[in-house]
């Protein structure tokens, strides 16, 4: 079916043609990379940034305020900001690039730079939401713990590895979580950066739904297809995080 008549019913027939064609498979190969490499940095980075804003002491209100500006920002308005930043012409990434002697690009118009771009960007603004999880968590930590480890003699990088990482294992799971749901349905930081391009190179499964079954007014039924995959590879990575988060060893 599409937006105007109902068509004959197609069975499984949407997703035979799906997985037949070439365009599906390196749309889902670009958001897998999109979605778990924009899920490293963005964990990786609010754990850190959560860890020192430990040592903040009476500005931590001050630093968290700041920090969390970019989740406070609309996507629309994140990528807006970001596309002037790096416009090849005359955006100030550009042209520190290029004060700083590398050679010139033309950034999100670049078929290699445009996906680590996109992914960088995502990252910036997803961070703060893993860092006030973090944040929480770790000041819920038992500091009898950390007293105990440090007159056994244990170093600072011991205690994380054996006391902070098992502890919060529960919350780098639920973050996690969330942060892949929404990556695997983000549409308007790709739609506005990149539109999928150059060459359809930063093309999502979810921004192909949008621009082709919702824009382009394509088949319902494709769309619907698509969504089922996205909702799958949601689910899939959903439960291996709730394992992760719920296992002990």
């Amino acid at each position: 079916m599409d937006y105007f008549e109902v068509g004959d019913f197609a069975g499984l027939g949407q997703y035979a043609d799906l997985f037949k064609s070439s365009a599906f498979w390196e749309q889902l190969k670009v958001t897998l990379i999109y979605v778990f490499g924009t899920l490293v940095v963005a964990v990786v980075a609010s754990f850190a940034m959560a860890i020192l804003l430990q040592g903040t002491g009476r500005y931590r209100p001050f630093f968290r305020a700041a920090l969390l500006l970019p989740w406070a920002l609309s996507q629309a308005t994140v990528a807006i900001a970001w596309v002037w930043m790096l416009n090849a012409q005359y955006g100030p990434v550009s042209y520190l690039a290029q004060k700083l002697g590398l050679p010139e690009s033309l950034l999100l118009g670049s078929p290699k730079l445009a996906l680590p771009l996109l992914i960088a960007v995502t990252a910036w603004w997803a961070t703060p939401y893993g860092m006030v999880l973090f944040d929480a968590a770790l000041q819920s930590l038992p500091v009898e713990l950390y007293e105990a480890a440090a007159v056994d003699g244990a170093k600072a990088r011991h205690a994380f590895v054996h006391l902070t990482l098992p502890m919060m294992r529960s919350t780098i799971a639920a973050a996690s979580t969330f942060l892949a749901l929404l990556l695997f349905a983000i549409v308007t930081l790709p739609l506005v950066l990149t539109g999928g391009g150059p060459l359809n190179k930063t093309e999502t499964l979810s921004l192909n739904l949008f621009t082709e079954s919702i824009i382009g007014g394509q088949t319902v039924g494709r769309g619907a297809a698509v969504a089922i995959v996205v909702m799958l590879a949601n689910v899939i990575f959903g439960v291996a995080m709730l394992r992760y988060g719920r296992d002990k060893t």
